[in-house]
């Protein structure tokens, strides 16, 4: 792997990307479970959800599939089920999210992305570079 790296400078410049762009991911998670209340959490893990299935075609017209339990879902914004079921009934609610059928859609784009403060810059697709619109 060396060898590759050391003779090929675009390789290398690729692994680094790379390194980068996880270490970005990882930053926002680590940000995500310290600043954010469960609400704005379950809000970012959906605006993240959804971008990265619209980024490999699985997401249009603001909706997309939603493989992952309640359970994993929970334990990917750090709360119990129980509070994850109540941060979802909020969202609900306020017909920012419609679960049916193994899928989601986002209701309101831009209220979930405002009180998720979510900016998908730390994705590294290249047509989310500027803020969401």
């Amino acid at each position: 792997m060396r060898a590759l790296a050391v003779g090929r400078p675009g390789v290398m410049a690729a692994l680094w990307r790379d390194t980068l762009a996880d270490a970005l991911v990882y930053r926002e998670r680590i940000m995500t479970l310290g600043r954010r209340q469960f609400l704005g959490r379950t809000e970012h893990l959906f605006c993240e959800m959804y971008m990265r299935q619209r980024a490999v075609e699985l997401a249009g017209d603001l909706s997309c599939p939603l493989p992952p339990t309640q359970a994993d879902l929970a334990d990917a914004v750090g709360v119990t089920a129980v509070h994850f079921n109540r941060s979802v009934r909020t969202l609900r609610a306020q017909r920012k999210i419609v679960l049916q059928g193994g899928h989601f859609t986002i209701g309101d784009w831009l209220g979930l992305v405002a009180t998720a403060k979510f900016d998908p810059v730390y994705l590294h697709f290249d047509e989310d570079r500027r803020r969401s619109e």
